[in-house]
């Protein structure tokens, strides 16, 4: 899937009795935290009940005092409240002067720019000569969702995404009191297979839903193997209780395209255990032999330099992580997953050295490809 790398569902896989200690260990810790709660709960209870007589003598006493001692005139705290009030409007001022000259400078030293390729769409291009191992972008996502199911799909705590408050504001009811069981039916379809997957699509949806410009910024995004995507979509809308993730003002081809441009587009959040959908990462576009590298934490991501760019030249990432594998295999992944047929310089010029091996004969000198033949004959 879109940008994640060969090795993630493998390590998905490798890891599946690793993540279910995981998920027990953080089930006996939301228990034994739930049970502290209560008990402090109980205590805080018990402590107010018993203190209540005295909370009444002492705000009798209180009040006594305040009639002895009445409050001063309320003008002679007004030269108080406008020092006070210049203070909040002084402060606003440096915070908005601080955030513009911030805006400026980020602005000034931006070092790519958006390109338009007649057959690859969309493109990220160096604006200006770019040194090797400079950051070219930070970014948060647009959605992002962790393939742990202990994890709460909205705030990504060790909770059931149904038990979650903000699940039950952002969602409809019939979804929120279901969500673990779509989510598994979601697995089940060809197109969405992972539970980050699944993830993101139900959030990428009802964002989409409330918000129509996301559409807009995601319209002219890649969206490959679209066919397969209609069909889960028909398969969501068959099952009673998936049908209620696609909202109403969403229609079924734009449900498909927003399925299928996560699919393309999203990248890897290896270290925080999901993946994310990234309007600016996902612009940079594929080589075998990549000038660019992106890094996460967290949610967050970094595009940084691996070489030294020049100006003019795109900006290109590794969408499969296949450095290791020969050339039919990396194009076949990619033709697959993206339904491009890659024609970077190691897919076309370049020998291909992954199927390379040491002769075992002694001080062999190699051999041209016509002796070869004739060897093989």
């Amino acid at each position: 899937m879109g940008k994640r790398g060969l090795g993630c569902k493998k390590r998905i896989r490798e890891n599946a009795v690793k993540e279910r200690e995981e998920e027990e260990y953080w089930k006996k810790v939301v228990h034994d935290k739930r049970q502290q709660e209560e008990r402090v709960n109980k205590r805080q209870k018990g402590g107010d009940e018993g203190r209540g007589g005295k909370g009444d003598a002492q705000q009798g006493k209180v009040k006594k005092q305040s009639d002895q001692h009445p409050r001063e005139p309320e003008q002679r705290a007004q030269p108080d409240q406008r020092k006070h009030s210049s203070s909040k409007a002084s402060g606003r001022e440096n915070k908005e002067t601080k955030g513009t000259h911030v805006s400026q400078r980020t602005s000034d030293s931006r070092c790519w720019e958006v390109g338009l390729c007649p057959v690859k769409g969309r493109i990220m291009v160096a604006a200006r000569d770019i040194e090797q191992g400079e950051v070219i972008l930070e970014e948060e996502p647009l959605v992002a969702a962790s393939w742990h199911s202990h994890r709460c799909i909205e705030c990504h705590e060790p909770h059931g995404s149904s038990e979650c408050r903000r699940v039950r504001e952002k969602y409809p009811a019939s979804v929120a009191d279901n969500m673990e069981a779509i989510e598994a039916f979601l697995q089940g379809l060809e197109s969405i297979e992972e539970l980050d997957s699944a993830r993101r699509f139900i959030k990428l949806l009802s964002k989409s839903s409330s918000d129509p410009a996301v559409m807009q910024h995601l319209k002219p995004c890649t969206a490959a193997n679209l066919e397969s995507c209609r069909e889960a979509i028909g398969a969501i809308k068959k099952d009673k209780q998936a049908k209620g993730i696609i909202p109403s003002n969403v229609s079924d081809e734009d449900a498909a395209r927003l399925l299928s441009i996560l699919n393309t587009n999203s990248h890897e959040l290896g270290e925080w255990g999901g993946s994310g959908l990234f309007l600016l990462g996902c612009l940079m576009e594929h080589s075998c032999l990549p000038n660019c590298n992106f890094s996460t934490y967290g949610t967050h991501l970094w595009v940084t330099a691996l070489t030294s760019i020049k100006k003019g030249e795109n900006l290109s990432i590794d969408y499969n992580d296949s450095t290791f594998e020969p050339t039919t295999v990396r194009r076949q992944l990619l033709k697959d997953s993206y339904d491009f047929l890659c024609e970077c310089p190691r897919c076309n010029v370049l020998p291909d050295v992954m199927r390379a091996f040491l002769c075992p004969v002694k001080n062999c000198k190699g051999k041209d490809l016509e002796e070869i033949e004739e060897i093989l004959e």
